[in-house]
């Protein structure tokens, strides 16, 4: 590979680390206006949360036990989603500093695949139960379960066995290299 094209990685591999910073703010920024309203505007974050889960005027009750699992589901997602995005950030920086094809780098790459399926199966699952946990204690017959799989979920999970692939797919090159590294 000539000097041009790793100078053009490390560029946007700088550019794509900002990018990540930036996602990571917003993210942080967003996780400390949710913990102020839900400390200090409960009864209208509540309301926006019910439009956020239905679109539509779902008859939803926010018991404390509601309030927790809605909780507990955004500490996992925020989980997975800094998971995520160290991973994506690190194998950017090992991008950045010239080491392109190595082992770290597939490894770094298959856990950002990993993160990512989680990220779509999470998708999945945490509207159901958000929405499963605010209609729970109504009345027989308002209770709601919903499932929702689209075409964001099915292509972030392609994605997500892509970087799985290639990662392993790297590890192993970087593996055989050295190998044949060692012979000669």
């Amino acid at each position: 590979m000539t000097g041009d094209a790793f100078q053009k990685i490390r560029r946007l591999s700088e550019v794509l680390k900002l990018l990540v910073m930036a996602i990571a703010l917003t993210g942080g920024a967003t996780l400390a206006y949710c913990a102020w309203r839900l400390s200090f505007d409960l009864q209208n974050f509540t309301t926006d949360i019910g439009r956020y889960l239905s679109g539509a005027s779902l008859p939803m009750t926010f018991t404390p036990v509601a309030i927790g699992v809605l909780i507990l589901i955004g500490c996992i997602n925020t989980v997975i989603a800094s998971g995520g995005l160290l991973a994506v950030w690190s194998l950017f920086d090992r991008y950045a500093h010239g080491e392109v094809f190595s082992a770290r780098c597939g490894v770094l790459l298959r856990r950002a695949g990993i993160f990512a399926f989680a990220g779509a199966l999470s998708s999945v699952v945490s509207r159901t139960a958000a929405i499963l946990a605010v209609t729970y204690a109504n009345p027989p017959g308002q209770k709601m379960l919903t499932l929702a799989f689209g075409t964001t979920e099915l292509f972030l999970l392609l994605l997500a066995g892509m970087l799985v692939l290639l990662g392993h797919i790297m590890a192993v090159g970087a593996d055989l290299e050295a190998d044949y590294r060692s012979f000669v």
